[in-house]
């Protein structure tokens, strides 16, 4: 063989390597939804237990840093109860810490804050992609994902619930920044400080995301000025009732046994529309009968509890995967006594099988779930398209066998659970 041959041959396999490194080994190493996860060293994770432990298949434990038990009633002549704190930080391990009144992001290790950053833009207040508050763990790192929803890439991406992440300033295929004054609900920092809470984080680290309201002040029942509650107590003489002071956290209940296991409570309603929120695409294109909509129109439906819609969103996702999303949601606002079963024999409109009786919860944890509407998704109070006759009344809606009602009084907002 001459030279000229050998030459020939070697500059063959050399682009021949050079193929296979592009076609074989750099794809792998691009970043994908599975190839980035962080173990504790804040190094890349082996891909099977990423899957494992970050998908929302798992069952989050968060019931040792969240409590559902109200503090003890401090006077037994008013059974008046303060609310218990429910986001508290926890005392050992990591925790990203988002406040979204104060705008900032805190890095707490140990029950002592390391660093405090500002937060740029969060979803818009009152709308559908207001930033969800709770409790929850990363469930992905992307050093910069690419937003099928925003069509934007997204720096020093940290994935903590469905479609909302912490991340760094988003811009577009040719480069250019995104500059709204509010995100798609995400929590957006500066590329700098987004990387800086990237590395802080890693599998443990908890993320709390919260608004003042849900800062319980110290103040005790044993104070409280109890003439509006009284009036109002007057009006639902004959029913069984929870009333809850929104501003001052205190409630009062004529019902023994707030944590007795119910049915029949309309939670699954709530629970599924909050779901829906932050894991599907507002924006995705489904069909309800013959008429193509967003699945955004379709919100009224579902948190009345319309099987069709409830089906038409469930789909595309599949049922388990639906239920995994909707057990997570459950934990993350610290419901710790309701179960919510979304079975296909039982939704499914075809079966035609009663819907009742398949969900559990209890009438502190119903307080909880509207509560948290009230604080953080309020848009869901514009879905009821039922005029409300009294003026002080803020949102009435039926959950179940339960009336629920928002009411203004006296410059405060109570929330009424009642039959």
């Amino acid at each position: 063989m001459n030279w000229h041959a050998r030459i020939l041959i070697i500059f063959i396999a050399f682009f021949a390597f050079l193929y296979y490194i592009g076609m074989q080994v750099l794809p792998a190493h691009s970043y994908t939804f599975n190839s980035i996860y962080k173990n504790n060293n804040n190094s890349n994770k082996n891909k099977d237990n990423a899957i494992e432990y970050n998908n929302d298949k798992i069952n989050t434990v968060i019931s040792n840093i969240t409590s559902s038990t109200p503090m003890s009633a401090v006077a037994v002549s008013s059974q008046y109860i303060k609310l218990g704190n429910k986001y508290s930080i926890p005392p050992k391990g990591k925790a990203i810490v988002a406040n979204l009144d104060d705008k900032t992001v805190a890095l707490v290790e140990d029950g002592n804050i390391y660093k405090i950053y500002s937060i740029v833009s969060i979803g818009k207040p009152n709308k559908y992609y207001e930033t969800p508050g709770g409790i929850y763990k990363i469930k992905s790192w992307e050093t910069n994902h690419y937003s099928s929803i925003g069509h934007v890439y997204m720096p020093w991406s940290m994935q903590f619930s469905g479609n909302y992440f912490i991340h760094g300033i988003p811009y577009y295929e040719n480069g250019e920044r995104v500059s709204t004054q509010y995100s798609g609900g995400c929590i957006r920092l500066t590329d700098k400080d987004a990387e800086g809470v990237y590395d802080f984080s890693d599998k443990n680290t908890y993320v709390v995301v919260l608004k003042k309201d849900d800062l319980v002040s110290d103040n005790t029942a044993e104070s409280y000025d109890n003439n509006v509650m009284n009036n109002i107590k007057s009006s639902y003489k004959d029913k069984q009732y929870l009333i809850l002071d929104l501003k001052d956290n205190i409630y009062f209940s004529n019902v023994e046994n707030l944590n007795q296991n119910l049915t029949d409570t309309g939670m699954e309603n709530i629970a599924i529309t909050m779901t829906t929120l932050d894991n599907v695409s507002q924006e995705k294109m489904i069909y309800i009968g013959e008429d193509r909509v967003k699945q955004l129109d379709i919100l009224p439906q579902l948190l009345a509890g319309d099987k069709e819609a409830t089906n038409r969103t469930i789909e595309p996702l599949g049922w388990r995967l639906f239920q995994a999303f909707l057990d997570n949601k459950v934990k993350s606002i610290g419901l710790e006594n309701t179960e919510i079963n979304i079975r296909p024999e039982v939704f499914n409109i075809s079966t035609g099988t009663d819907a009742a009786n398949i969900s559990t919860s209890t009438l502190l944890d119903m307080m909880y779930i509207y509560r948290y509407a009230y604080i953080y998704k309020p848009y869901l109070m514009s879905l009821d398209d039922k005029e409300n006759t009294d003026r002080n009344t803020i949102w009435q809606t039926q959950s179940g066998k339960y009336t629920i009602k928002i009411i203004k009084d006296s410059a405060k907002d109570f929330l009424i659970i009642y039959y």
